[in-house]
């Protein structure tokens, strides 16, 4: 369990000497003994009363780097270079510069401000509103401050158009639109709802646009479009007749549905006005959506 070296003498190999004696406990398990458990309070004891709370004592640097950090930070130089030359985080610098009761100090406004401002927004065109202008500006010209109602008022009097363009496209995301639907069979939504189609049933429903009427509603076995025309619509058709427009989503399964629907319109001699058939997104067909979850 050991060897003899020529200076060091009989050295021990065996670590499972070393470990500490254990105390057996009435229970058969064991614990720590107390003087080992006094030992380790005793040390956190001296580790709290040698570490004061000062910021130099916290860091072993802090007195030196936090006196560059403040110099740099009242020259202008930003957090980000003065923690590249300082070797340390940015959010390092900001409590340093935060224990030194610093602010920031305020970016100047550009002599030329509404130029940049209309140079920006020609460049990049009307798609861009005010928090992408706003994130090129900083990019291109970031020692400078671009506040936000100077902006946006730059960008209504270089275009107009675009800018109110773009406020209402917002306000209409936001607030409920408006739905036009004068008399019956104006719009007719028809959607189909795949729940369970694990089961092969295909849930097909139709609902008028003016009175929100059920006009449709069926299980089919699969959804060709083929099956959707003749078990579901060719029905409705014969009943109500053929609607001002029909209004789907973008799937393949309407194919079929809408070919019907621009030929009717063809052979009725329907020329110009609203189509016959529109697609649509799912989310813009609520009416059949609606109709189907309830």
């Amino acid at each position: 369990r050991g060897h003899w070296t020529a200076d060091r003498g009989r050295v021990a190999c065996d670590h499972s000497r070393r470990r500490t004696r254990s105390t057996p406990t009435a229970a058969g398990s064991t614990m720590r003994p107390p003087y080992r458990r006094l030992s380790l309070l005793a040390t956190a004891l001296l580790v709290a009363t040698a570490l004061p709370s000062s910021t130099a004592a916290r860091w072993p640097d802090a007195g030196d780097r936090a006196s560059a950090v403040v110099t740099l930070f009242a020259a202008g130089v930003t957090t980000a270079a003065i923690a590249a030359a300082e070797g340390c985080t940015v959010r390092r610098v900001q409590q340093i510069v935060a224990e030194a009761g610093m602010q920031p100090p305020a970016l100047p406004l550009h002599p030329q401000f509404e130029a940049v401002v209309q140079y920006e927004m020609l460049r990049h065109g009307p798609n861009y509103g005010f928090n992408m202008l706003l994130g090129a500006l900083l990019s291109h010209w970031p020692s400078w401050r671009w506040p936000r109602e100077r902006v946006v008022a730059e960008m209504r009097r270089v275009d107009p158009v675009a800018y109110e363009a773009r406020r209402q496209w917002a306000t209409r995301r936001i607030q409920r639109g408006v739905y036009f639907a004068p008399h019956f069979f104006y719009s007719l939504h028809i959607d189909l709802a795949c729940k369970i189609q694990e089961y092969h049933v295909y849930c097909a429903a139709a609902q008028d646009g003016c009175t929100r009427a059920i006009i449709g509603l069926t299980a089919l076995s699969d959804k060709m479009p083929i099956t959707v025309y003749e078990q579901f619509f060719e029905p409705i058709a014969r009943v109500h007749g053929l609607p001002d427009q029909v209004v789907t989503d973008k799937g393949n399964e309407w194919r079929l549905l809408a070919f019907a629907c621009f030929l009717a319109a063809r052979l009725a001699q329907r020329l110009g006005g609203r189509l016959p058939h529109r697609f649509t997104s799912s989310q813009h067909n609520v009416s059949a959506a609606a109709s189907l979850s309830t």
